[in-house]
C-alpha cells in the first residue's frame, strides 16, 4: 500500500473523507437537494387540487374564487406557522423562570390533562359500541 492510499484508508476510517455509496447522498446539501427534487417529482405527479377553506367564516361563502381561496389558504397557513413559533417561544420563556421541580409539575398537569381527553373522547365510541350491542 503505497503513502495516499494509506492517508485516504485513515481519513475514511476517521470519518474526515466518506465514501459515497451509489445514490446516497453524501453531504447535508446533497441531502437537502435530493429532498427538493424528490418533493418536485411528487409535485409534478400530483394534479392540482383547488383550495379548501375549513374554517369560519370563509367556508362558508360561495362567492369566493379559486384564487381567493388559495391566498386564504395560503395566509392562513404562514399566520398559523408565526403563532406556533410565538407558542415555542413563550414556552420557553416560561420554562426558563421555572425551577427544575415547577417544570416537572407543569408537565405532570399537561399529562394529566391529555389523559382526561383521551377519556373523554372514548366515552362517545364507548357508548356507540354499546347502543349498536343493544339494537343486535
Amino acid at each position: 500500500m503505497n503513502a495516499s492510499n494509506w492517508v485516504v484508508g485513515a481519513l475514511v476510517m476517521l470519518g474526515v473523507v466518506s465514501t459515497p455509496v451509489w445514490g446516497e447522498a453524501t453531504t447535508a446539501a446533497d441531502k437537502e437537494q435530493a429532498s427538493i427534487e424528490k418533493k418536485e417529482q411528487k409535485q409534478q405527479g400530483k394534479k392540482a387540487r383547488p383550495a379548501r377553506v375549513t374554517f369560519l367564516p370563509y367556508r362558508e361563502m360561495t362567492s369566493l374564487t379559486e384564487e381567493q381561496k388559495a391566498q386564504i389558504v395560503e395566509i392562513h397557513r404562514r399566520y398559523l406557522d408565526e403563532k406556533k413559533k410565538l407558542d415555542e417561544a413563550e414556552k420557553a420563556e416560561i420554562q426558563a423562570l421555572l425551577t427544575p421541580e415547577q417544570v416537572e409539575e407543569a408537565r405532570q398537569v399537561l399529562e394529566q390533562r391529555a389523559a382526561a381527553r383521551k377519556t373523554q373522547e372514548a366515552k362517545p365510541q364507548k357508548q356507540a359500541a354499546v347502543e349498536t350491542e343493544k339494537t343486535d
